[in-house]
């Protein structure tokens, strides 16, 4: 399991906890896996994006300043996904 789906895996578990609904680890791995894929096609977009419009310059300003935004969005919506 890599770094990013370990720590969804953890975040589920910790949140399922918090909120009294326990899951399985099946579920939990599905969970994980839809964000994820949901996570890399929205930033993969995002670079391809920033990259025609102003190249490298502009993939390093997205990546620096603006990712962590799209990053907050998937991290409140993960809660939306696994209900």
């Amino acid at each position: 399991m890599k770094i990013g789906k370990l720590y969804i895996f953890l975040s589920i578990l910790a949140v399922g906890t918090l909120l009294g609904k326990e899951y399985s680890v099946k579920e939990v791995q599905n969970i994980g896996e839809k964000v994820a894929k949901e996570v890399k096609k929205t930033l993969k977009k995002r670079v391809r994006d920033a990259k025609k419009k102003g190249g490298l310059e502009a993939v390093a300003k997205y990546c620096m300043e603006e990712s962590h935004k799209d990053i907050e969005k998937f991290k409140k919506n993960m809660m939306k996904v696994s209900k």
